[in-house]
């Protein structure tokens, strides 16, 4: 099976919920959590992601994982890049929460997929220039490789996994793509076989419902970096 290889992006994380700035957000090293007198907190889920900012110890600006879901009045997180020391509310700080599907901020998230159609276009940009004689020349500017592909049927339980990716590569960002699959080592890690470096050609996510059933479809056209 196929195999694609990304790095997940934060800025475009499925699911953003933003706070406004405000001054009653305060820092509690011993609970490591944030919390607020009149901010509403709630609606952050375990496993989210919290980012801080404007906190006059830098240590307390950041990305921070949610432990539990949120009350009104404060969040627990696990320190992703700092642990949250103390510090009282005062200065104005922006809170942003992002829902991640899989992985950390950054981190490499890898996952399989069935194809059902595959298509390997290979483009070749040359111009040509006919002479005076009848003779034609060439110049050979570059060849391109591009991968299309469809998925086979997935259901909606797999889209917040194909739309985390998709938003984390949409902006012309590089990852992997493996088309001869992948080999689980015995400790039941992934080893890409076949690596390349490809950039998503698609400036719309291609996603296809089949009628009004729990599956989906998309396709991807990939370009060979």
């Amino acid at each position: 099976m196929p195999l694609i290889s990304y790095t997940v992006k934060r800025e475009f994380a499925v699911g953003s919920t933003a706070f406004v700035s405000v001054t009653d957000i305060e820092a509690n090293a011993s609970a490591q959590a944030f919390y607020s007198s009149t901010t509403d907190l709630s609606g952050l889920n375990e496993d989210d992601w919290l980012v801080t900012l404007g906190f006059t110890n830098s240590a307390n600006n950041g990305y921070f994982q949610v432990l539990a879901t949120s009350s009104a009045t404060g969040v627990r997180v696990s320190a992703y890049q700092t642990s949250v020391v103390d510090e009282n509310a005062s200065t104005a700080v922006p809170v942003t929460a992002y829902e991640l599907a899989y992985g950390g901020p950054d981190d490499i998230d890898s996952f399989t997929f069935i194809a059902s159609r595959y298509d390997f276009p290979f483009e070749v940009t040359r111009r040509e220039h006919v002479a005076i004689g009848g003779r034609v020349e060439t110049v050979h500017h570059r060849d391109t490789k591009y991968y299309q592909l469809d998925t086979d049927l997935f259901t909606s339980s797999d889209l917040p996994r194909w739309e985390q990716f998709w938003f984390s590569v949409a902006r012309g960002e590089e990852f992997t793509f493996d088309f001869y699959g992948s080999i689980i080592a015995a400790t039941g890690s992934v080893i890409l076989s076949e690596p390349i470096t490809v950039r998503l050609e698609d400036k719309r996510m291609s996603l296809r419902r089949v009628d009004t059933s729990d599956y989906f479809t998309m396709s991807l056209r990939l370009r060979e970096v």
